[in-house]
């Protein structure tokens, strides 16, 4: 069984796209009281880069973490490079 079905409202694993090294990620991580909306830039392994809706809510000088929806309205998370991430 590959567990895929069990949570459909989360990204499948296989899907997810690759997290930044946490030695590029940097520090120190600030969590964020209150996730900030954002459209960021996310690799998908079979797909490239798109851009998503989400929300911010950690940072470092260097990156930031993002809670995204897919095209399927699944949830994902993922760190990404600062510059990739614009307010919305």
């Amino acid at each position: 069984m590959t567990g895929e079905g069990r949570h459909p409202d989360r990204v499948p694993l296989r899907s997810l796209p690759p997290d930044l090294p946490m030695a590029a990620v940097g520090g120190p991580i600030t969590r964020l009281p209150e996730p900030v909306p954002v459209q960021a830039w996310v690799l998908f392994p079979a797909r490239g880069y798109l851009r998503v809706e989400g929300e911010a809510t950690a940072y470092t000088p260097r990156a930031g973490h993002v809670r995204f929806h897919d095209e399927d309205g699944r949830t994902g998370s993922v760190w990404v490079w600062a510059n990739a991430i614009t307010r919305r």
